[in-house]
């Protein structure tokens, strides 16, 4: 019983993406650059955000719940950038690539509703200038909705292989053994 946890154990850390690297799949190293660029392009949108001031468009007719969007996309940023500092740290996490793909598709959708109100009720400029970062941030969506799906399929085959594996040491556990001669 001992060496067929012991064979797991060996088997799960060999097969562990900080020991290899599955074809198709990026190694961390070459991960980091790429989520610290998601990072950066994200972090962009800040002074953006900040500079709509919803609360004075009702004077204009605009309705009071652009304040409660703009401030979602504040709060939806921060949370986005949190995200991609946690995943930077552990790139190998499917969790952690899954919350700032969630996180920021989240932010972009209440964004792109937010740059509505903008160019109706603040100034068509501002909002041209959103659209435009949430257009070049397409790209980085694009590209972490394809790693978050190649990861996942890379968990699936591993957790297959281990399954057989363990499948094979039971069997081979509760096969009657021969007397020796």
């Amino acid at each position: 019983v001992h060496s067929v946890l012991i064979s797991l154990m060996l088997f799960a850390q060999a097969g562990s993406p900080a020991a290899q690297s599955a074809p198709g799949a990026p190694a961390d190293w070459e991960m980091r650059p790429r989520i610290e660029k998601l990072g950066k392009s994200v972090g962009q949108l800040k002074p953006v955000f900040d500079r709509i001031q919803p609360g004075s468009w009702t004077v204009e007719g605009g309705p009071a719940a652009y304040q409660k969007q703009q401030k979602a996309c504040a709060d939806g940023l921060t949370y986005a950038q949190n995200a991609v500092a946690r995943w930077s740290a552990q790139p190998d996490k499917l969790s952690l690539m899954l919350e700032t793909l969630i996180r920021i598709e989240s932010m972009d959708q209440q964004a792109i509703s937010l740059s509505q109100g903008v160019r109706k009720y603040d100034n068509p400029a501002v909002a041209d200038i959103l659209d435009s970062m949430l257009n070049s941030l397409s790209g980085d969506l694009e590209w972490l909705r394809s790693q978050s799906l190649e990861m996942a399929r890379q968990r699936e085959k591993e957790i297959e292989v281990a399954q057989t594996e363990a499948q094979r040491c039971r069997t081979q556990i509760l096969q009657p053994h021969s007397p020796k001669k």
